[in-house]
């Protein structure tokens, strides 16, 4: 292989890189998968019962998160520390994309349930 090949094998392993990192980095933030731990929590703990009045709650107080986005709440999960899986079930996380449907804007009762 000759130099200018080798060159340019290695831009574009480098520009694949940084695309990939672009593309997956930024779908969540720390501080909204400790948003969704503290909302949800009677929800997705391990062992928590079944409840659509608590999904249902859930899901309003976050609506501007997008909890139906299923890239969102991937992230969410890829987020979790060890402590946080000992305590919370990834597969209940998972979950609330399809156990709470869009239920249309509620600012008021999401201004309500942020100030929690």
């Amino acid at each position: 292989m000759t130099a200018g090949k080798a060159a340019l094998l290695l831009l574009v392993v480098a520009a694949a890189v940084c695309l990939v990192g672009s593309v997956s980095g930024s779908v969540c933030t720390r501080q909204e998968k400790d948003r969704l731990l503290h909302v949800c929590a009677i929800v997705i703990e391990k062992g928590a019962p079944p409840g659509w009045i608590l999904e249902a709650c859930c899901r309003m107080a976050l609506e501007k998160q997008a909890a139906t986005d299923k890239k969102w709440l991937d992230c969410i999960v890829s987020l979790l520390t060890d402590k946080d899986k000992q305590k919370y079930d990834p597969s209940k996380i998972r979950d609330l994309q399809r156990k709470c449907p869009p239920l249309g804007p509620t600012p008021a009762l999401f201004d309500l349930v942020s100030r929690v």
